[in-house]
């Protein structure tokens, strides 16, 4: 079930993070200044939202899983869907029912990696994401981070909305 901006869940779990999430500083968790259109809430375990990029979304915006759930994401050969696919599972299902081009994931600075990994690790799972080459602004102006990997999943045959800046 996505949840609200505005949900009771998704407050009291926002006040909870900014008290309690290890490795993370509060500001993290502010997305005032993005179009949040539901989160994914794994109680005790995940969390993340859904970013709107015009007919885009891009998933797991600010996820955060808890330390103790976290070896779960790197077992192999497990048939029971990781925390990040469980919310990815999700949000899908709801970037479908939206109407949205695509669903896409992205990371910052030089992890291309980690994007190779999800889609590795999905394909296992039976979904196919796709690992664009070069980077794509997900940011207006300079600022740090707003070049990024992407990892695609691919909702239409339309036209990826984010500008390839390298």
């Amino acid at each position: 079930m996505l949840h609200g901006s505005n949900s009771t869940e998704v407050k009291e779990l926002i006040d909870e993070l900014k008290r309690s999430a290890k490795g993370r500083d509060p500001w993290w968790f502010d997305v005032s200044d993005k179009e949040i259109i539901g989160w994914s809430i794994l109680p005790g375990v995940a969390y993340s939202c859904m970013q709107v990029f015009g007919n885009d979304v891009r998933m797991l915006t600010r996820c955060y899983i808890e330390p103790n759930a976290r070896s779960k994401t790197l077992i192999r050969g497990t048939k029971e869907l990781t925390p990040a696919f469980q919310m990815i599972k999700e949000q899908l299902y709801y970037a479908k029912q939206l109407g949205f081009n695509h669903a896409f994931f992205s990371t910052e600075y030089n992890r291309r990696n980690v994007i190779k990994r999800h889609a590795s690790i999905g394909k296992k799972f039976g979904f196919q994401v796709e690992v664009l080459q070069g980077r794509y602004r997900t940011c207006d102006g300079d600022k740090f981070g707003c070049v990024q990997n992407i990892g695609l999943y691919r909702l239409s045959d339309k036209p990826f909305g984010l500008p390839r800046v390298e």
